[in-house]
C-alpha cells in the first residue's frame, strides 16, 4: 500500500522523499512523501495489518 500511495502523491504534484522499503531489521514497509501543500507524510504498512483482532 505505501508504494501505491506514494505513486499517487507524485501524480498529484507531491514528492516521494523516501521510497517504500522495509525498516531496518523488520518486515514493516515505510515510505515518506511530501504532498503538494508541503505536508510531510509517513506511510506505514505492517505485515499483519490486514488481520482482524483475535486472529
Amino acid at each position: 500500500m505505501p508504494l501505491k500511495r506514494a505513486k499517487k502523491s507524485v501524480k498529484t504534484g507531491g514528492n516521494v522523499t523516501r521510497e517504500a522499503g522495509p525498516v531496518k531489521g523488520g518486515t514493516t514497509v515505510i515510505a515518506f512523501v511530501e504532498d503538494p501543500d508541503g505536508y510531510k507524510i509517513e506511510l506505514i504498512e505492517e505485515k499483519d495489518a490486514g488481520r482482524g483482532l483475535g486472529n
